[in-house]
């Protein structure tokens, strides 16, 4: 018998995870009869994995994805190839097809993401989300902080489909922007993060519903604070997303438990709202289980408590020393003006070694 989705998450190459093993195993027991998965480069390195592993060499690699590494060499190189790995491991979720039977739904996830899904909304979410879906991140941007595929079939044909556009537009930055180009050209559909869009589920007993948002990165954001990287490597919370459409400080926050599950919620124009999925950008490891826990950060979220800086977190991926060459082709690629573009190149040749 089928699984009833399948949690997937990517990891290439050598750049540390500490999030991973965190959240695969609070995730696995989020919805019944789920089957979690883990696509690989390095499968020696995730014995622990609480599912199925799965050795990824990109030797299947998609036409469109193909030109674009040759065209972003510095994506490669920069940060331990960070950036060439959030835009691979999107195409990476092909290799489902070799493993699993083509109607299974696919719930792929970032390893910094906690799931608080139950089997109810996952019900109406394969009922309402036909085509592969993200949430928004800007009017330009989407982000797969959580995307959701009715089938690996669906899945394979909008990757397809992805990858056509990416064929055409190698200059996009990041797989942020490509996503916001798939979402614009409807290869992709949207996850409704904002409440105006929220999805609407009958929780069984024919009367009661509730409306449920996906978490592309804001909620988390404000809830547990950005990547430490942007807050001089300490954690704080309230961080309100300038791309959001909604002050999150303006909304009142609590908590919804649903069966085993405690959902953060919010009020907003006289309606609840319920986060089914938190994107931890902060990269925090929490005990989503813990009645006290929620009540400390939904006291910073209400303004009850002052917000305080966690301690140093150290950076481990963008301090990565980088080749003269490749930085030089990253301000390039990012489309500097000249002027600006010169004064960085000679700021770059005063540190560089000779």
């Amino acid at each position: 018998m089928n699984p009833s989705v399948l949690i997937v998450y990517v990891q290439l190459g050598g750049n540390p995870s500490p999030t991973l093993r965190h959240y695969s195993k609070i995730n696995s027991r989020s919805i019944l009869d789920s089957k979690s998965v883990l696509i690989t480069d390095n499968p020696t390195e995730h014995v622990d994995f609480p599912g199925d592993v799965i050795s990824y060499t990109g030797e299947k690699s998609l036409e469109g994805f193909i030109k674009y590494t040759k065209r972003n060499q510095a994506y490669s190189n920069v940060a331990g190839g960070y950036w060439r790995f959030t835009m691979e491991r999107l195409f990476a979720l092909k290799i489902l097809d070799e493993q699993y039977a083509e109607n299974c739904p696919v719930l792929h996830l970032e390893s910094d993401v906690l799931l608080l899904l139950d089997n109810t909304t996952l019900e109406k979410i394969k009922q309402k989300i036909l085509i592969t879906s993200v949430p928004r991140f800007s009017s330009s941007d989407g982000i797969a902080s959580i995307l959701f595929a009715p089938s690996i079939r669906q899945l394979g044909q909008d990757l397809l489909k992805l990858d056509s556009i990416l064929a055409d537009n190698l200059d996009v930055s990041s797989d942020m922007e490509l996503l916001g180009l798939g979402l614009k050209h409807g290869v992709f559909g949207e996850l409704p993060s904002h409440p105006r869009d929220a999805l609407v589920v009958d929780v069984g007993d024919g009367q009661s519903t509730i409306h449920v948002v996906f978490d592309g990165a804001a909620y988390g954001q404000y809830l547990f604070g950005l990547d430490p990287v942007h807050t001089s490597n300490r954690v704080i919370s309230g961080y309100l997303n300038p791309n959001f459409r909604l002050n999150l400080s303006q909304a009142h926050w609590s908590i919804k438990r649903r069966k085993d599950l405690l959902r953060p919620s919010f009020s907003w124009e006289n309606r609840v709202y319920e986060v089914v999925n938190i994107h931890m950008h902060s990269k925090l490891l929490i005990d989503p289980s813990s009645s006290l826990m929620w009540d400390n950060i939904l006291d910073e979220a209400n303004g009850l408590s002052i917000r305080t800086a966690g301690p140093i977190v150290e950076d481990l991926i963008h301090t990565i020393p980088s080749r003269y060459i490749d930085r030089i082709r990253l301000i390039r690629r990012r489309g500097l003006r000249q002027s600006i573009y010169n004064r960085v190149i000679r700021g770059l040749r005063k540190i560089s070694p000779k």
